[in-house]
């Protein structure tokens, strides 16, 4: 099943946009998909007064995409990302070493009116994916909060309602695991339970507070909560809360 995510960064100083499949690593390696072809063209961006030869128009972004992932798939291949970057937008697929897309896209030149470059690697065990598209500990917290959000909000959720809010977080041993909890404490965070982690995290510690749900309230507790972690020698685990309707 497909999991796509989008997340903001930043590449050689500057804004990006990524959206990745973070399922598909599973499935190439299953069906043995090991070349890599990126795709990129140049995108016309709205404020341009003109479109300039070459480029794609921003309102026909999502047809031309469409359009090559078709294409890619004829022929093999597997989208498992994108990323818009200083006004071009790059598109993944993993395909067999048989694949070679070249005609293809020098056809969709032709019809689409655009320029494109095309880049292919043999990436057998998958690194670019990994170290390109896939996000990294931030990102996923931010990914996972959103999806959070969104899950309450289609239960009807009143963002600005406070209700309890469970954390979870794991810890190298016991000791770590006591001293991140006496420091919560005295920030004002209930300390709700103790157990066993996964390994290599084996102590896991339950607490919670009262707060809303609004995405700048979680997203502020939720990034020092994981740098506070990480300073006890654990992993942010994450949270969980039920939707306040009224």
């Amino acid at each position: 099943m497909e999991q796509w995510c989008l997340y903001a960064c930043e590449l050689e100083g500057r804004p990006a946009f990524i959206t990745c499949d973070q399922s598909a690593k599973a499935r190439l390696a299953a069906q043995g998909l090991t070349r890599l072809s990126v795709v990129r063209a140049g995108v016309a961006q709205p404020r341009d007064t003109k479109t300039r030869q070459g480029l794609i128009p921003m309102r026909a972004l999502g047809a031309f995409e469409a359009a090559l992932v078709r294409a890619m798939a004829a022929l093999g291949g597997l989208h498992v990302g994108k990323v818009n970057y200083e006004g071009q937008q790059s598109w993944y697929f993993y395909g067999p070493q048989t694949m070679r897309p070249e005609e293809m896209l020098s056809d969709l030149e032709a019809s689409q009116r655009v320029a494109l470059a095309h880049v292919a690697i043999d990436d057998a065990q998958h690194e670019h994916f990994e170290r390109t598209l896939m996000p990294g500990p931030d990102e996923l917290r931010t990914i996972r909060d959103l999806r959070a959000l969104e899950t309450l909000a289609a239960q009807g959720d009143v963002p600005e309602r406070p209700r309890r809010i469970d954390y979870v977080a794991d810890f190298m041993d016991d000791r770590a695991r006591e001293r991140f909890c006496q420091r919560v404490a005295e920030q004002g965070y209930i300390v709700t339970g103790k157990a066993a982690g996964k390994t290599p995290l084996p102590a896991r510690a339950y607490f919670h507070k009262i707060d809303s749900t609004d995405l700048a309230s979680v997203s502020k507790t939720s990034d020092a909560l994981q740098r506070l972690v990480a300073r006890h020698r654990g992993r942010f685990v994450g949270w969980t809360a039920q939707p306040v309707t009224q």
